[in-house]
């Protein structure tokens, strides 16, 4: 798929407005675990009485008097594989088949024990690496973080650098997925990115590029920046990638795992499967030694060609 060919603009969703900040969800999760809602999470007066334990613990300030803040907490939850989701009567799969609806899985209890913000970001990342968005022709599964990680090398082969501003994000990173082709998507940030460079009202050269992009998305306009800035946070507690500027790039030290990553960016596996490796934690390229070394490697360098004494 090219853009701009019949196309019909998708954006993918990593988190929701409901829990804009996910460094919060390590403490919402914490207070889920010690509730009476584990295992029965469902319902109003669950998603109510969840909401009002968040806001006695500090997590939320709300007292959550129609139970949309605790659903969508709870949609968190299972997108990330710390709960198990109830599975519906159109799923190929069963509830066994699965685990038990709202119960912890083991992932979950791994993410509850990460007590640095490197354990914490860790377990996102192994929960973004997993292919569990389905690709809008329903042709197989893919990993948004992935997708953006490919993209964002073949910007890095282009022009030596991996940064992705925030307006090429939100009008061509989380609006395309595998089935583009690559190339495509990269000369579209380019052409942007030349074109924005010599406006004189950068403002005004968005809105109109908005615009423009507008004409292929159903939706209003504003979703491909305010939709943009939740996708990067959410990308960002990866630890993967970094804020450059408004925008994105990849963290240099974490290279060699962002091109391990990027190798794959879609899976047809089935969707139970994914949801099995996503529920017990999926493995990270770094979880092979032969890999491992190769990280330690190119960041010894790293530090020796800043000068950096390390142990």
């Amino acid at each position: 798929m090219k853009i701009g060919e019949n196309e019909r603009i998708t954006i993918w969703h990593l988190g929701n407005t409901g829990v804009r900040n996910p460094m919060r969800i390590q403490d919402g999760f914490r207070v889920f675990a010690n509730s009476p809602y584990v295992g029965d999470f469902h319902g109003k007066p669950a998603e109510i009485g969840f909401t009002r334990l968040m806001n006695k613990a500090g997590v939320v300030a709300s007292e959550g008097k129609d139970g949309t803040i605790g659903r969508k907490w709870r949609l968190m939850f299972e997108r990330y594989g710390f709960m198990y989701r109830t599975v519906e009567k159109s799923d190929p799969y069963t509830q066994e088949d699965l685990g038990p609806a709202d119960s912890i899985t083991p992932f979950g209890y791994t993410f509850i024990s990460a007590d640095t913000l490197s354990a914490m970001q860790e377990c996102f990342l192994r929960s973004l690496s997993v292919e569990q968005w389905e690709l809008p022709d329903g042709s197989g599964l893919f990993s948004p973080l992935r997708w953006v990680l490919a993209l964002m090398l073949e910007l890095e082969k282009r022009t030596g650098s991996t940064e992705m501003s925030r307006i090429e994000f939100s009008l061509y990173g989380h609006t395309t997925n595998p089935l583009y082709e690559i190339n495509d998507v990269v000369e579209h940030i380019l052409d942007l990115r030349e074109r924005r460079k010599q406006s004189n009202a950068k403002k005004v050269f968005d809105r109109e590029e908005k615009h423009a992009r507008g004409a292929f998305y159903a939706m209003k306009e504003q979703n491909f920046t305010d939709y943009g800035d939740m996708n990067m946070r959410y990308l960002r507690i990866s630890g993967i990638l970094q804020r450059k500027g408004r925008g994105l790039m990849i963290v240099p030290e974490k290279h060699v795992i962002a091109e391990a990553l990027a190798s794959v960016s879609y899976s047809q596996n089935t969707i139970l499967d994914q949801l099995k490796t996503l529920t017990t934690g999926a493995p990270l390229p770094t979880d092979n030694i032969v890999v491992a070394k190769q990280v330690l490697v190119d960041l010894q360098k790293q530090l020796k060609e800043r000068h950096i004494a390390y142990d």
